[in-house]
């Protein structure tokens, strides 16, 4: 049986921070997603053009526009008889007027997270469009995962009692 496919996030803000935020929150609770980052509706447009995504991540307030104008399928590179794929989005703000939470409604968002992101906030809101992974790696994994000299190393040494693992430290004085 095939392992389902990682999932695609594109993740649409003009804040670096932002982006660097929902990167981290999304590649730990997900391992071995893809994230993809634009900083203007530009920039997703051209994405979106060229690459399927399973969910994004849209900011509000963006220099050319607001965020959720990339829910309305409008990729003009796609064949004629191709059906536009709606992706769904989670949008993104720190910004909570009525007129704004009205028009996300109006856009069939029916997620808005305030900014700066929470991380249990925006994987709740993720795994109401993607299933949940089948099992969260742990930070020893992912490092083992990374660095198979690491790996090496930490899977020789398991069978060692604790104060082996610690030989390379200085005796303790006093």
């Amino acid at each position: 049986m095939l392992a389902p496919a990682a999932p695609r996030f594109l993740v649409v803000d003009d804040q670096i921070v932002h982006r660097l935020c929902a990167r981290v929150i999304l590649q730990h609770a997900w391992p071995g997603c893809v994230v993809e980052e634009a900083n203007s509706l530009r920039w997703a447009r051209a994405f979106l053009a060229e690459r399927h995504y399973d969910l994004m991540l849209l900011d509000f307030h963006l220099p050319d526009g607001i965020g959720i104008e990339l829910l309305q399928p409008s990729q003009p590179a796609r064949p004629a008889w191709e059906t536009p794929v709606r992706v769904p989005g989670i949008g993104m703000s720190s910004d909570r007027t009525p007129a704004i939470l009205l028009a996300c409604a109006q856009a069939g968002l029916d997620t808005l997270l305030d900014k700066p992101l929470q991380a249990d906030e925006l994987r709740q809101a993720v795994h109401h469009h993607l299933p949940a992974p089948s099992r969260v790696m742990s930070a020893a994994e992912a490092m083992m995962q990374a660095s198979p000299e690491i790996s090496h190393d930490v899977t020789s040494r398991r069978s060692a009692p604790s104060a082996h693992l610690c030989h390379h430290l200085p005796p303790r004085r006093g």
